[in-house]
């Protein structure tokens, strides 16, 4: 067969093997390099081919014969060895063989010795690839291939695939490609993953195709859309998984950086509007760069959540605020806006004793409720980071922890420490004012509140979209 022509025979005690020069010794055929994952059994011996002195026996290098098995000089003697077709060629009579496996026939001098039986061996974990893909949402799994139709059923049947043809020539296989192309329902993809020169026009004609980076020629890589970099089919699953998770984490992080946007604008509107100051420009700009920052990009390493491949494939136009992210960011962006006005006004009671709306419109701030307010909307800004972690499931039921989210959330709050208690800073940021140990209190108890009301908030959405 053509697989097999780089490979020479060698015979050792009536055993026959495939061997190949490699690395300077004789070594047997590693199946995985050179014919689609097809290995020998075990029971030849991983060794046989060393016991052959480095192959002295071997007299010339195995030629291809007419496309059906291959011939060499062996220890003096014509060996060839190749599928049914060659022995018939030979006018050779040849078993039936009924086991699934790819049967290479051996003959000996014009006469018939035996054959191989090569079993196509399912690398590791394929079956669970497969289990992952449908999980994920991959509606349906094909085997296309050339083997014999034992063959393709034998190891369809053991990795769970939906579909198989067997027997398929290259031309056969686009063929096969185009309908399921017809067949495929609106906003599905189609992805064929192959190896050979045979596959490109598969490769090629369908949504996305995967080569094979080790084995795979240079022509299938070339018109590859993925390439497998280290042949392993399991790897489609991770690269899934990955893709999915960067994608989950841009958005947390946008969702994360939007709603505290939106409750600066919100703060500063309404205090505009009534015609008191909340916040001074400076102070905005310390919660932006400072407070936003380091969460923000503590965010983006989060780890994969545990459902990440059990949901549906999203819809390759769905933007940016698919799924209910828009109303997640106002509504987000409200619920700290009051945290931070009701923070204000309880820091002018504690400095007042009274909440008096015609001296705020009269242009007075008053320091302690601005410190109160700052702190309450930094404090928000840490705790609500770990909200985001998952934008549906409850912050309890997180499992891992992300260190450098925690990392990002001390770093902040020392910080926004040192700022409210360091006498320069202090007085730079809020002036000659001094906050009390109640107004801490109230100001970290109001920032905390941000946990409850987004759990809430959460199972009132995972609510309206599983109806």
């Amino acid at each position: 067969m053509s697989n097999f022509n780089s490979a020479d025979i060698a015979a050792f005690k009536d055993v026959w093997v495939f061997c190949e020069q490699r690395e300077g010794k004789l070594m047997p055929t590693d199946f995985e390099l050179i014919s689609k994952g097809r290995d020998l059994a075990n029971e030849l011996g991983v060794n046989l081919c060393g016991l052959l002195l480095g192959g002295e026996g071997i007299e010339s290098a195995a030629k291809e014969l007419g496309g059906h098995g291959v011939t060499a000089k062996v220890d003096g003697r014509t060996v060839a060895a190749g599928n049914a077709r060659l022995m018939a060629k030979l006018n050779l009579s040849a078993p039936e063989v009924t086991e699934p496996g790819t049967i290479v026939h051996v003959a000996i001098e014009g006469k018939y010795a035996g054959y191989l039986l090569i079993a196509d061996v399912v690398k590791p974990h394929s079956a669970q690839a497969i289990k992952g893909l449908k999980q994920a949402g991959v509606r349906k799994t094909v085997m296309l291939t050339g083997d014999a139709e034992p063959v393709a059923k034998a190891v369809s049947a053991e990795l769970g695939l939906d579909e198989y043809h067997a027997g398929l020539l290259p031309g056969d296989k686009v063929d096969q490609i185009e309908k399921l192309l017809a067949s495929k329902q609106p906003k599905e993809n189609l992805a064929f993953v192959g190896d050979g020169v045979n596959d490109a026009p598969s490769i090629k004609r369908a949504d996305i195709g995967v080569g094979m980076g080790i084995t795979g020629t240079d022509v299938t890589k070339n018109v590859a859309d993925m390439v497998l970099a280290d042949d392993n089919f399991a790897t489609i699953i991770g690269a899934c998984e990955e893709g999915r998770r960067i994608y989950d984490n841009i958005r947390k992080v946008i969702q994360f950086l939007l709603s505290a946007n939106l409750a600066e604008v919100f703060s500063v509107f309404i205090a505009t509007l009534i015609g008191f100051t909340i916040f001074q420009p400076v102070q905005l700009l310390w919660v932006n760069l400072v407070t936003d920052c380091f969460p923000a990009l503590a965010l983006g390493m989060e780890d994969a959540e545990g459902d990440i491949m059990k949901r549906k494939p999203r819809n390759a136009k769905d933007g940016v605020f698919a799924g209910h992210m828009g109303l997640d960011c106002v509504v987000q962006g409200l619920i700290i806006t009051a945290l931070v006005l009701a923070s204000f006004f309880v820091g002018v009671y504690f400095d007042m004793g009274y909440i008096h709306i015609a001296d705020m419109i009269a242009g007075n701030a008053d320091e302690e409720g601005v410190m109160m307010a700052f702190i309450t909307l930094n404090m928000v800004e840490i705790f609500h980071c770990f909200n985001m972690r998952s934008r549906r499931a409850s912050l309890f039921t997180m499992k891992k922890q992300n260190k450098w989210l925690w990392a990002s959330a001390a770093l902040a709050l020392v910080l926004t420490v040192i700022v409210t208690v360091q006498p320069t800073l202090a007085e730079m940021f809020f002036g000659p004012v001094t906050l009390e140990l109640k107004g801490v209190v109230a100001a970290l108890g109001l920032a905390f509140l941000i946990i409850p009301l987004m759990e809430i908030y959460k199972a009132i959405m995972r609510a309206v979209e599983k109806e």
